[in-house]
């Protein structure tokens, strides 16, 4: 059984030593915002509310702020975005933007966070719940500054199958580099994993999407699993589910977790329309895409890649990967770079015989098979995402959030029951 989760009551309670303060157009949504603080204990005095148009003066008593700032706006207009991008630069590198409006297109997130805002809140009739969880991510995050882990996501425009094969390979290769290494499934439709690393594992990752109290890091750390590679497994559900219960958001919370435990997270991924799966690529550093050597999986990757560049998603960390290659008839390395327009691609070669004893043994094939060339190609691959991640850290976090992470924007473009 899953330990009770934290009492988010007493999270809220807790934040009070943490300044808010809210800039706004609506005297209607402030009121809604001001009714939601207070219900969660919270206080934001007359001083700290501050009208648009009343902004101007107040910016220079803004450039020490360090607390969570609430920009609440019934429409987030064009001019706004560029009022975001100044409070970005203005306040203290420590302080939270956290937008409070309506969603009027599959844009509007996107626009948000690359304009500096850290988290959105659409302005419904959950406001108070999404407000009440968002101030608590905050809270665990503030209470844990360390270099957190690296997130890396792995999209199949082909197979999901072949996805899976690549994380278990990649999470094998980190653990043997003593390095500590996650790896969560969120494919939702098959849970592969714990046959491809022969586990059986007590719970799985639909346990903590079901939750409806803060994660807590027991909670989390009772849910993985752990193979005799290192690999620390979340694994997926081994059948299909009803996913009305899940709470996407939680997804967040989860790969904040990792982060915090581990040097690598991980991230088997379905695909670019659930939210579950577009929480992971929000927080992703790189987004590694599967495909194989011919035209039908050459046009599915280009549609993938369009569209996450179509939302300004830099291609340099985007890496293509093309699996079973090796035959005569596939299609070049020319023209795969020339269609999804990077500068290389990494393949991997087929080699069914050793894909399949270890697949059946349930072994990955890096352990199982380590001096065949499909390994030495995994392994090759590997280590390229390790050494990206081997630069030094700055001193000081970022004025922006990075362009991967804001990915989570692809959601809008992806899920029809956006609201």
């Amino acid at each position: 059984m899953f330990l009770a989760a934290g009492s988010a009551k007493t999270l809220f309670m807790k934040v009070n030593a943490m300044d808010i303060w809210i800039i706004t157009d609506s005297d209607r949504l402030v009121k809604v915002v001001h009714d939601s603080l207070q219900d969660l204990g919270l206080e934001c005095p007359a001083s700290h509310t501050t009208r648009i148009e009343s902004l101007d003066p107040q910016l220079k008593s803004l450039t020490a702020f360090d607390g969570i700032l609430l920009f609440a706006v019934d429409q987030l207009e064009t001019e706004y975005l560029e009022l975001l991008k100044r409070l970005r630069t203005t306040t203290h590198d420590d302080a939270t933007i956290v937008v409070v409006s309506k969603i009027d297109n599959h844009g509007t997130v996107l626009n948000a966070i690359r304009s500096g805002a850290s988290d959105f809140i659409a302005a419904n009739d959950n406001v108070n719940e999404e407000l009440a969880n968002s101030i608590t991510r905050l809270k665990l995050q503030r209470k844990h500054r360390e270099i957190r882990g690296r997130v890396i996501s792995i999209l199949p425009c082909y197979s999901a199958r072949d996805a899976s094969l690549l994380s278990v390979n990649l999470a094998a290769i980190v653990a043997k580099q003593s390095r500590s290494c996650a790896l969560l499934d969120l494919q939702m439709r098959d849970g592969d994993l714990t046959m491809l690393l022969q586990l059986s594992p007590r719970h799985t990752i639909i346990d903590l999407l079901k939750q409806q109290g803060t994660i807590d890091q027991a909670l989390f750390e009772q849910a993985l699993t752990t193979h005799d590679s290192g690999i620390r497994l979340l694994a997926g559900p081994n059948t299909f589910i009803d996913m009305r219960s899940v709470r996407p958001q939680v997804c967040h919370q989860i790969i904040g977790l990792a982060q915090r435990l581990h040097d690598f997270v991980i991230v088997n991924s379905e695909d670019l329309q659930h939210a579950e799966q577009l929480r992971a690529f929000a927080d992703s550093d790189d987004i590694v895409m599967t495909m194989r050597p011919d035209v039908v999986s050459l046009r599915r990757a280009k549609q993938h890649m369009d569209l996450m560049t179509q939302n300004r998603l830099p291609r340099e960390n985007i890496h293509v990967v093309v699996l079973g290659s090796g035959h005569s008839t596939e299609l070049a390395t020319s023209s795969i770079t020339k269609v999804l327009q990077v500068t290389d691609i990494h393949r991997i070669p087929d080699d069914p015989v050793s894909t399949l004893r270890a697949v059946n043994v349930g072994n990955p094939l890096v352990c199982e098979c380590p001096n065949t060339k499909i390994s030495q190609a995994i392994a090759g691959f590997a280590e390229t995402l390790i050494r990206r991640h081997e630069a030094p850290v700055p001193q000081k976090p970022p004025k922006r959030p990075s362009s991967v992470k804001a990915a989570l924007s692809v959601a809008m473009n992806s899920l029809s029951f956006a609201k």
